[in-house]
């Protein structure tokens, strides 16, 4: 009896030894497989917006609505009175329904801030410009689809919308 548990361990050491031998062989193929076949893997980096390239600096962005808590919270009474102009050199021209402005602006990626408005000092009745204002100091992302410029209020908040138009000899 124990010569024929001897060699039911002769015969289970010899069955794991050709497993193992078999999974190397398999590995081995696998790599060789590999390399005469090698698949290219190129990771191409999410593209950030380009606030400063010519898509975006080249244009008049004009205000359409703002968007907060999913509801239509303020549309402008004028639509061609809100204007933001992007310039290459980190510099901001506004327009509200009363008075012209400029600030400045920074951008990483799809983040953004604009900061150091500062406006004339005309007072309208009815005016917009307040909210305007308070909302676009807020931003603190943005993405561009289809020609339209959306700029996002933190956290999720809101979100101020946009439209292109050309813009000539901007300086």
């Amino acid at each position: 009896m124990s010569k024929k548990l001897t060699e039911e361990k002769g015969a289970g050491k010899h069955h794991m030894l050709t497993i193992g031998i078999a999974s190397i062989l398999l590995f081995l193929a696998g790599i060789l497989v590999a390399s005469l076949f090698p698949k290219k893997l190129t990771y191409i980096p999410p593209q950030p917006n380009e606030l400063r390239g010519n898509s975006v600096s080249d244009k008049i962005w004009m205000w359409q609505e703002t968007i907060l808590d999913g509801e239509i919270s303020m549309q402008p009474t004028d639509q061609n009175a809100f204007t933001l102009t992007f310039q290459p050199d980190g510099k901001l021209n506004l327009t509200t329904d009363c008075n012209g402005g400029m600030g400045s602006y920074e951008l990483d990626a799809h983040s953004i801030a604009i900061t150091e408005i500062a406006t004339t000092k005309m007072h309208c009745e009815n005016s917009q410009e307040q909210v305007f204002l308070q909302h676009i100091s807020e931003v603190d992302a943005y993405t561009i689809d289809q020609g339209e410029l959306y700029l996002l209020l933190p956290m999720d908040s809101g979100t101020m919308i946009f439209t292109a138009t050309a813009a000539a000899n901007l300086q």
